[in-house]
């Protein structure tokens, strides 16, 4: 990666906030239209009309079989012809730019980057170079398929398209929020594309299907609904989504429209999580360390956190070990605090959970709402203790709370700007 060119600024920390969002999703194309479905707190999923379904006990995801196409977002005939994992993230990094009123031309390439998460990258595109090889050997399989199947396709198309001459880097199981924001920090880059992107796939739905895991309809349908009596199970969505981290500096200079500031970051490696994916210990579990020690690092009272936006996936175990955390750092204030629930609208979209979690919060923070989890009845808010389900509208640091498939459980401190 090329590094600064006024030296003087390197090691120096420098104040990073957001400047832009984009997504994809099933449902909604604009900022509008999905604070519509946080306005209600709850998408239902939809019949898996990508691959059969017949064998499992589960049936739906919120998958982007009907509606997408890539040239609603560039027509350039390199990405086009690319796979569905790499158009999903080029997708949502346009949206981005557009949000953040970038013009590449005015920006320096070389201290403009992107990173990305994922878990298991482009598995379709990986699944039919396989199947070529075995039927026609490797003589006569695609070298264009082959070049997808890797994990840094989708990034890699990202920075090709735009001309971004800084970092470039697919994680996989950690933050690209955590490695943008300690980069730009620290002088490395004034601006970097954070995102995440992942495909559902019917080798990945069949192996939650069979550890038991995913949502089944017990007489209503199935549900994603994060703390209610409903979740019985995940519901797995695609999914591509994009924050733009700047540098305070850089984003002041080009009189760009700030939406909150990061704050702070923590992870944790969960022991019991890091083993299997559903073996989370609900009262043993490191989501109560990683919100104590960021407020703690902070020195914020647990009273200066008005949003929480949840890591909880409808999958009982996780939510009970993130909603036990939460009751012992804020049991004792008056009053509830607001959350968002991301999976109920998305699903569990894995790599890139931590963007749709924090997606929310910035449109929060632009609309000076926190609508509350509306879904959840009487009881179920009653049992929660700390969690509202009406809105609030004086909002000023939230916290986005995520994990990954692999052991890292993760907490985001960020300020409104807007």
């Amino acid at each position: 990666m090329t590094g600064r060119k006024d030296d003087d600024k390197v090691g120096k920390n420098r104040e990073v906030v957001i400047t832009g969002v984009g997504f994809v999703s099933n449902h909604s194309r604009t900022k509008d239209e999905l604070w519509e479905k946080f306005e209600v707190s709850f998408q239902k999923p939809e019949p898996i009309k990508r691959f059969s379904t017949a064998q499992f006990k589960s049936h739906t995801g919120y998958d982007l079989s009907d509606g997408f196409d890539i040239k609603r977002y560039t027509t350039n005939s390199k990405v086009t012809r690319k796979e569905f994992f790499s158009k999903l993230a080029v997708a949502a990094a346009v949206e981005t730019l557009r949000d953040a009123g970038i013009n590449l031309r005015e920006i320096d390439p070389a201290m403009f980057g992107s990173i990305i998460t994922t878990v298991h990258g482009p598995i379709d595109a990986t699944f039919k170079y396989l199947s070529d090889l075995e039927k026609l050997g490797p003589q006569n399989v695609s070298p264009n398929l082959f070049q997808q199947t890797v994990l840094n396709v989708a990034g890699g198309q990202v920075s090709i398209l735009m001309n971004l001459k800084g970092v470039s880097s697919t994680l996989v199981g950690c933050s690209s929020i955590s490695y943008a924001y300690h980069l730009i920090e620290a002088g490395q880059a004034d601006l970097i594309l954070a995102g995440g992107v992942e495909e559902i796939h019917p080798h990945i739905y069949s192996s939650y299907d069979q550890l038991g895991l995913l949502s089944v309809d017990q007489g209503e349908g199935e549900f994603s609904k994060p703390l209610s009596g409903q979740a019985n199970g995940v519901v797995l969505g695609d999914g591509a989504g994009f924050v733009l981290l700047e540098s305070m500096e850089h984003a002041a200079k080009r009189g760009a429209k700030i939406y909150a500031k990061i704050c702070d970051y923590v992870t944790r490696v969960d022991p019991h999580f890091c083993k299997v994916f559903n073996e989370f210990v609900p009262e043993e579990s490191s989501f109560f360390d990683v919100l104590q020690h960021i407020l703690q690092r902070n020195n914020l009272d647990p009273l200066a956190v008005d949003l929480i936006s949840l890591a909880a996936n409808s999958y009982p175990k996780i939510d009970q070990a993130e909603l036990n955390g939460i009751k012992r750092l804020f049991a004792d204030r008056p009053g509830k605090v607001s959350c968002v629930a991301s999976k109920a609208i998305f699903g569990e979209t894995l790599g890139n959970s931590e963007i749709y979690a924090l997606i929310p919060v910035l449109l929060c923070f632009e609309k000076k709402n926190a609508p509350g989890l509306k879904y959840l009845s009487d009881h179920e808010v009653e049992e929660a203790l700390v969690v509202a389900r009406e809105a609030k509208t004086d909002l000023n640091y939230a916290l986005v709370n995520s994990f990954f498939v692999g052991g890292n459980v993760n907490c985001l401190l960020v300020k409104n700007m807007c």
